[in-house]
C-alpha cells in the first residue's frame, strides 16, 4: 500500500483554529482546491496540523477563511496516508456541514454553498433601506460583514504594492492641488488603507481622519501614525484611523445634539468635513445600493459646499471585458515605499501577479499572488508569499451619476485618473469625480 490512500466516512466532528490557508487551481477550467490547514486541539495528530480539502463550489464560498477563523466540519470523508508528514486528510463533500465563526456565526451546507456570497447577510432577504434624511444619525442596515474584500492577507504588502513613490506621489499631488484650491482643511479619508493619501495630507498641513473597515490595513495606519507621533514635531495637525464602514458611517460631534422640525425627537448631529476621498474603493461593496448608502454617509458627514473626490473603474476600458494577468515586481528598501510614509519596510523585492476575470451580474474578480525575498534589520532572508482576492462592482456612468444626482451631488469635474488627465472612455481606467455638496428640502419621516 506504498503511497495509497484508504477513504472512509467519519461521523466525528473537527473543530479547530485555522492555522493557514492554501488555494491552488487544479484544472483548465479554473477548478480550485482549498486546503485549510486546521490546529484541532485536542484532535490534532501527532506534530502535524489537520488538513481539510475543499473543492469546487466549496474552496470558492470558504476562500474567504483566514488565520484566527474558528471552524467546525462534520460529514467528512477521511483520506489516510502511511506519510507520516500528512496524517491524513479531512474531504469534505455534498454531505458536510461547515460552521465558520468570525465576526457572526455562517452555517453551510451543500445546497447554499454554490450561490453564497461572504459579503452578503443571508439571512435578511430585505432590501437595503436608505436611513430617513431626517435623522442622518440613522446609520442604516449594517449588512456588510469584515473580511469580504478587505486585503487581510496582503494588509503588510499594502504600502508596497500601491504605495510606490513615483507612481503615487503624483496622485496624492493632484489631488492636494484640488483640495487647496478649494482651502480645504478637514478631510474624511473613507476606505482609507493604510492611510497612503492620509499621511500625504497631514504632511501638508491637512487635519485628516481615515476610516476603514479593514482591520489589517487599520493596523498599519495606527502603527504609521504611532511612530510619526514619536519622530515629527507635533505642530502637525491631529489625525486619527477610525474602524468603520462606509455604508453605515455615523461619526457623531460630540456634546452636539439637534431636535426634529416636530420638537419630538433629539437626535445627534454628525461630524462634518470640508472635504471627503473615497478613492478606488467603492466598487468594493458588495451591492449598488450599499454604494448609494455610502453616498448618503459622505453626503451627511460634509460640510455645506464640501467636496467629495471619489474615483471607480471606468467600465467602458477594454480591459473590464476581457482576462487579463500583469506582473509588477516592487523594490523595497528599508525607508518605506513612500516619500513620506512613517513605516519601515524590510528590504527586497515583491513580485506580485494581478489577474483580473470578468464575472456575471456587473461584476470582475481581481487576485493577487505575491512572493518576496526580503532581509530584515538583523539582515536574515527570508521568503513570504500571500494570496488574497477582491471582488469589484462595475458601475456605468449613467447609473453612478444618477446616484450622485438623487444623493445631492453636483458634478463639477471628471478625469480620467487621479493625476488630472482629461477623460476619455477608451482609454481611461478609471472616472475621477470632483463633486460638491448641494441643498435640499427636508423629506418628512418615514410612515412606518
Amino acid at each position: 500500500m506504498n503511497g495509497a490512500l484508504q477513504s472512509a466516512k467519519s461521523t466525528l466532528a473537527l473543530e479547530g483554529t485555522v492555522d493557514d490557508t492554501h488555494v491552488e487551481q487544479v484544472d483548465v477550467l479554473g477548478n480550485r482546491k482549498l486546503t485549510v490547514l486546521l490546529d484541532g486541539g485536542e484532535t490534532k495528530v501527532g506534530p502535524n496540523q489537520i488538513h481539510i480539502v475543499f473543492t469546487g463550489d466549496w474552496a470558492t464560498a470558504c476562500s474567504f477563511l483566514s488565520k484566527g477563523d474558528n471552524l467546525s466540519v462534520s460529514g467528512f470523508d477521511v483520506s489516510v496516508t502511511q506519510d507520516i508528514r500528512k496524517p491524513f486528510e479531512a474531504l469534505v463533500t455534498d454531505l458536510s456541514r461547515v460552521v465558520i465563526k468570525r465576526e457572526r456565526l455562517i452555517i453551510l451546507t451543500a445546497e447554499d454553498v454554490p450561490t453564497f456570497d461572504y459579503g452578503r447577510d443571508k439571512t435578511d432577504t430585505e432590501r437595503e433601506r436608505l436611513p430617513p434624511r431626517n435623522n442622518p444619525a440613522a446609520s442604516g442596515r449594517a449588512g456588510v460583514c469584515l473580511g469580504a474584500n478587505q486585503y487581510l492577507k496582503m494588509g503588510r504588502y499594502y504600502d508596497v504594492i500601491y504605495g510606490g513613490k513615483e507612481e503615487f506621489t503624483s496622485k496624492a499631488q493632484f489631488v492636494l492641488s484640488i483640495i487647496s484650491r478649494r482651502c480645504k482643511k478637514s478631510v474624511l479619508d473613507l476606505a482609507c488603507g493604510s492611510g497612503l493619501y492620509s499621511f500625504f495630507l497631514r504632511y501638508y498641513d491637512v487635519k485628516v481622519t481615515g476610516v476603514d473597515a479593514s482591520p489589517a490595513l487599520l493596523k498599519v495606519a495606527q502603527e504609521k501614525l504611532q511612530f510619526q507621533l514619536e519622530t515629527e514635531p507635533s505642530e502637525k495637525p491631529a489625525a486619527r484611523f477610525v474602524a468603520g464602514e462606509m455604508s453605515t458611517l455615523a461619526l457623531t460631534d460630540a456634546g452636539k445634539t439637534k431636535r426634529s422640525n416636530g420638537g419630538e425627537q433629539e437626535f445627534e448631529l454628525l461630524e462634518q468635513f470640508d472635504c471627503i476621498l473615497c478613492l478606488d474603493s467603492l466598487q468594493l461593496l458588495p451591492s449598488v445600493d450599499r454604494v448609494q448608502l455610502a453616498l448618503r454617509r459622505a453626503w451627511y458627514h460634509l460640510e455645506p459646499s464640501g467636496i467629495l473626490l471619489v474615483s471607480i473603474p471606468n467600465t467602458y476600458h477594454p480591459s473590464t471585458f476581457t482576462v487579463g494577468q500583469e506582473h509588477r515586481r516592487h523594490v523595497v528598501n528599508n525607508t518605506g515605499a513612500l516619500t513620506l510614509s512613517a513605516a519601515r519596510f524590510d528590504r527586497g523585492a515583491l513580485d506580485v501577479i494581478v489577474r483580473t476575470q470578468r464575472l456575471a451580474d456587473e461584476k470582475r474578480r481581481v487576485d493577487f499572488i505575491g512572493s518576496a525575498l526580503l532581509c530584515d534589520s538583523s539582515r536574515n532572508e527570508y521568503f513570504a508569499a500571500f494570496e488574497d482576492s477582491v471582488e469589484e462592482l462595475l458601475i456605468t456612468p449613467s447609473v453612478f451619476e444618477g446616484m450622485l444626482d438623487n444623493e445631492k451631488f453636483e458634478v463639477l469635474h471628471m478625469y480620467g485618473d487621479l493625476e488630472g488627465s482629461e477623460y476619455n472612455a477608451r482609454v481611461s481606467l478609471v472616472r475621477f469625480y470632483v463633486c460638491q455638496r448641494m441643498t435640499f428640502e427636508e423629506v418628512p419621516p418615514d410612515s412606518d
